[in-house]
């Protein structure tokens, strides 16, 4: 079973702005809960004994909140998404982590995705699919291996934000990147990523204002 997940709180969330001018997006509340909550309440359901959170906008607010609800901190301040999988303490980890978007509410069985993971024969990388109607990054595959990521045509089954990942494994196997969509291009290159069957029963993404209750 997984043990380890990094949650990804580090952006200046922009397209929420002007509210993110004030609070980082991680902090932003739905139904009075700040949305990096339901992330964490998420991973300790599913038994994840070890949360990382990378930070960097706004970082003490972030910190102040989650410091005692979490085991760790990455500061990725002025970095893109990927920054800490290659430039941290997480880049050592050789066994499978989950990581997460801090912007999500989502139900998802992770023991059941961990078993469809040694399945595919735990590939360094396996994005988490969804359905959505939402503008987002389609996911072309086939037999479980991802072919492209797109968002020039929607078809149906798309990125939830939500990945499986072997550090130890991806730094040996291609060249550091600061964004996840430079590391899904290196890997679909070499036949490496790979997208489950098994999707969440409920995922709501907040990315802008509108998307909020």
């Amino acid at each position: 079973m997984f043990k380890h997940a990094v949650i990804i709180a580090g952006g200046y969330g922009s397209r929420m702005r002007p509210l993110t001018d004030y609070v980082p997006k991680p902090l932003v509340k739905v139904n009075d809960v700040p949305l990096i909550q339901y992330v964490i309440n998420f991973l300790r359901d599913n038994n994840i004994s070890n949360i990382t959170v990378s930070y960097g906008y706004k970082g003490g607010m972030v910190l102040k909140e989650v410091e005692h609800k979490i085991e760790s901190f990455i500061n990725t301040r002025g970095k893109d998404n990927s920054y800490f999988l290659f430039n941290s303490i997480i880049k050592h980890v050789d066994e499978p982590i989950i990581v997460c978007p801090c912007d999500m509410i989502i139900k998802l069985d992770l023991e059941e995705v961990y078993k469809e993971y040694i399945k595919l024969n735990q590939p360094a990388a396996c994005i988490i699919p969804v359905k959505t109607e939402l503008d987002a990054d389609s996911v072309i595959s086939e037999n479980n291996k991802v072919l492209g990521i797109t968002r020039e045509v929607q078809l149906g089954t798309y990125a939830s934000g939500v990945q499986i990942l072997n550090p130890y494994r991806i730094n040996k196997l291609i060249l550091p990147f600061e964004n996840f969509y430079d590391v899904w291009k290196a890997l679909i290159e070499k036949e490496l990523l790979y997208v489950t069957d098994i999707m969440p029963t409920e995922w709501k993404i907040f990315d802008r204002l509108t998307d909020l209750p």
